[in-house]
C-alpha cells in the first residue's frame, strides 16, 4: 500500500541531516564543480565567441570546438558517474545515522557494476519519457529513482532494483512528481545563485535517500500530510 508524505517535512528533515556533515558534502560538490570547470576551460573562450559573434565562427573552429567538447565529455562522464554513485552512498549513510567519511564514498565493485547497468536502462526510459514530453519524464524519474538505493542498501541486481523502485512507489506517482518538481526548482535556484549548488545538490540526494529509507522501513507516520 502506497504511503503519503509531506514534501516540506522531507526537505526540513533532510536539511537537519545535512547540517551534521555540511562541510564534507559541500566540499565534494565544490571539487566536482572545479573538475568540471577545468575540463571545459580550454574551450570556454571559443564557446563565448560562438555565442557573441557566431558569424565569425569558421568551419575549422567548429571542428576544433567539437573535438574539445568530446574530449571534455569523455573526461567528465566517468567523473560524474562515480560522483553521483558515491554521493548517493554517503547520503544513505547520513540518513542511516552512520558516520559519513570519504573512505565510505564508493561502494563495492559489484554494486558499481550493478549501478552502471541499471543506469543504462534507467536513462533509456528517462530519454523516452522526456522525448514524449517533459512531464512523463519527471514522472518516470520519480518512480524509478530509488533503484540506486536498492542496489546500495539491499544489493539488488539492476532489473530487480528498477522493478522494486517501480513497485514500491505504486500510488505515489503524483506525489513523487511534485517532489521532483520541487527538487528541480531548488537546484535551478542554486545554479542561479552559483555557489548555492554546494547546498542544494547534497540536500537533493539526502531528501531522496530520506524518502527511500522511511518508505522501505514503513516509517511514514510522521510524514503524513
Amino acid at each position: 500500500m502506497a504511503q503519503n508524505f509531506s514534501i516540506s517535512e522531507v526537505i526540513r528533515s533532510s536539511w537537519n541531516i545535512l547540517k551534521k556533515d555540511i562541510w564534507l558534502f559541500a566540499a565534494l560538490v565544490l571539487v566536482y564543480l572545479i573538475i568540471y570547470c577545468l575540463a571545459y576551460l580550454p574551450v570556454s573562450d571559443k564557446i563565448i565567441l560562438l555565442v557573441q559573434q557566431p558569424e565569425t565562427y569558421t568551419p575549422q573552429l567548429q571542428v576544433k570546438l567539437a573535438i574539445h567538447m568530446i574530449i571534455a565529455g569523455l573526461i567528465m562522464a566517468p567523473v560524474l558517474f562515480f560522483f553521483i554513485l558515491g554521493y548517493f552512498n554517503i547520503s544513505l549513510q547520513a540518513v542511516n545515522e552512520n558516520a559519513v567519511t570519504l573512505l565510505r564514498f564508493l561502494p563495492s565493485i559489484k554494486k558499481i557494476i550493478f549501478y552502471f547497468l541499471a543506469s543504462i536502462l534507467f536513462n533509456i526510459m528517462l530519454f523516452i519519457g522526456f522525448m514524449l514530453f517533459i512531464f512523463p519524464g519527471i514522472y518516470l524519474l520519480g518512480r524509478f529513482s530509488f533503484f540506486v538505493f536498492y542496489i546500495l542498501d539491499k544489493e539488488s541486481n539492476p532489473i530487480e532494483a528498477l522493478k522494486l523502485s517501480w513497485d514500491k512507489t505504486k500510488g505515489m506517482g503524483e506525489k513523487m512528481f511534485l517532489f521532483y518538481c520541487v527538487l528541480i526548482i531548488l537546484n535551478l535556484l542554486g545554479s542561479i545563485i552559483g555557489i548555492g549548488l554546494v547546498i542544494t545538490l547534497p540536500l537533493t540526494t539526502i531528501a531522496i535517500a530520506y524518502i527511500y529509507k522511511k518508505y522501505v522501513n514503513n516509517e511514514f507516520k510522521t510524514l503524513y500530510t
